[in-house]
């Protein structure tokens, strides 16, 4: 039995390896970690940056693979943004090249609801992934702060035209 070894010692003084643990297992173990290694280095960043001189707007650019680690990063952010104005800032959240989102987003949701800054204004989504989009009008019926003023859109030009009228 492979675990013999547990109970025998190191018979000859030699360590002797269960089955599950000789080479070829071994290289499947590295191609695992490589895989997931060249999938983590394939990862972006979220991108945050000011989307006008008066600093009245925040765009958020999501790349196509991205992680909750990197939306925990987004947050961190844009309210280090939103800390050096007083004014209300809205934001537009650009999902146009992410095609969907972690299952686990509600965690950062919810975490963007409890430490926000005040002078946060509305978010606008552009092209949000459809489990998204169910997520955020779930919340924004339940959620008396800022997913309360969420909104999900097409088109970046329907964002921008709402961010015209605020």
């Amino acid at each position: 039995m492979w675990w013999r070894w547990l109970a025998d010692g190191f018979p000859n003084g030699k360590w002797e390896y269960p089955d599950i643990c000789q080479p070829r297992s071994l290289k499947g173990i590295n191609m695992i970690m490589k895989h997931q290694i060249a999938a983590k280095e394939a990862m972006m960043p979220i991108e945050v940056a000011w989307g006008n001189d008066q600093k009245n707007l925040i765009l958020i650019a999501f790349p196509a693979k991205w992680d909750l680690n990197d939306m925990h990063s987004m947050i961190d952010d844009v309210k280090q943004l939103l800390t050096t104005v007083q004014q209300r800032v809205n934001i537009i959240a650009d999902f146009r090249q992410s095609p969907e989102v972690p299952a686990s987003i509600v965690t950062a949701l919810g975490r963007i609801e409890r430490f926000m800054p005040l002078n946060l204004g509305i978010v606008v989504a552009v092209s949000a992934p459809p489990y998204l989009q169910v997520m955020l009008s779930a919340l924004r019926n339940n959620a008396p702060g800022l997913l309360a003023r969420t909104a999900c859109v097409k088109h970046m030009e329907r964002a921008l035209e709402m961010m015209s009228r605020r």
